[in-house]
């Protein structure tokens, strides 16, 4: 007797809409994924585009999804990618982009997950050229609405971007994971960061590569035009995206008021860095203070720069010096 039922689940194990459309042409496919894609998932749902499957490594992506084959990683959950396959040229090759998964306690609470931009990748040849997420206003998320519920898990060389004042990460109940090569860029002047119990990353911290602090050799009577400060200059050898902050103490002292303002600059290669120390002689001939002023920035490509003190006074009245010793510049950099 023929089981019929048989053979119909035999047909119908891979179903192909429309019927019988040959490779090139737009179709849908259900069934045991084909070629790579069977070496991560167990069964698979494919958007094949007009174009795809033929023409080798050019042929047009399809999209998949496809359920994870049990015993490997994250097995039973699902994947959304693209793929590229040309059977008759042997091509080959996917691109896993989101993951979700599901997990039941036993009592009917579900834990549910959600990965972004996983790049899990199979078969050979298919690569993706950019796996940016930029976070770009407040509480924002590629421009769209906060996520506040799921582990977010950014992972294979992922670049995660805070790039102004209103960008923040808050992590109050969940897990920040840069996987592989991940990065995280915080932008200059751009972020509040973590509150987070949990944070897993690649990440390498910044390493202090250098590090020099000179003094003023001799007292300088300061005027109305801004003179270095003897002795207070220092090369610095920055590396390629290297990181600098610079620490002044200026130390003034009047012999004659006139109230005015004596100040004290941070120069590299000649221009002035934004914020000065400063002390007013408030008509007190014997005013001396040692002032503080601290500044910071990036280097893009390596150069060599040279940092130094510069000093002058607001007004030409009153005497005032600053002096050796206790005048120092102090200069640190990161790569």
């Amino acid at each position: 007797m023929v089981d019929i039922t048989a053979i119909l689940r035999a047909l119908l194990r891979t179903l192909t809409i429309p019927f019988a459309s040959p490779p090139g042409s737009p179709q849908i496919f259900i069934g045991p994924p084909p070629g790579c894609l069977g070496t991560r998932y167990s069964a698979a749902l494919i958007f094949w585009p007009d174009g795809s499957q033929v023409g080798g490594i050019g042929s047009q992506p399809g999209i998949y999804f496809g359920q994870i084959t049990a015993g490997i990683p994250f097995e039973d959950g699902l994947e959304m990618g693209y793929v590229v396959r040309d059977e008759a040229g042997g091509i080959c090759g996917f691109i896993a982009t989101t993951r979700w998964g599901a997990s039941n306690d036993g009592t009917g609470v579900l834990s549910i997950s959600q990965a972004e931009l996983l790049a899990a990748t199979g078969g050979a040849g298919v690569t993706l050229d950019s796996r940016t997420l930029t976070v770009d206003g407040p509480g924002g998320f590629n421009g769209v609405a906060a996520y506040t519920d799921w582990n977010q898990i950014f992972g294979f060389g992922a670049t995660l971007n805070l790039q102004d004042a209103s960008s923040s990460i808050l992590v109050s109940g969940g897990l920040l994971d840069l996987q592989a090569a991940g990065q995280l860029t915080i932008h200059e002047d751009s972020t509040r960061l973590f509150s987070a119990p949990s944070i897993s990353s690649t990440l390498v911290p910044r390493t202090l590569v250098d590090m020099a602090i000179v003094r003023c050799s001799a007292a300088v009577t300061l005027t109305t035009s801004s003179q270095l400060v003897t002795g207070a200059t220092v090369d610095m050898n920055l590396p390629n995206n290297s990181v600098w902050e610079a620490h002044a103490v200026a130390d003034f002292q009047w012999t004659v008021a006139g109230n005015t303002t004596a100040q004290c600059r941070l120069q590299i290669d000649g221009a002035v860095q934004t914020g000065e120390a400063l002390l007013d002689d408030a008509g007190d001939t014997t005013q001396r203070a040692t002032v503080a002023q601290q500044w910071a920035g990036s280097q893009d490509s390596g150069d060599i720069r040279t940092f130094r003190l510069a000093a002058l006074k607001s007004a030409n009245v009153g005497t005032v010096q600053i002096r050796e010793d206790h005048t120092t510049l102090l200069v640190k950099v990161y790569a």
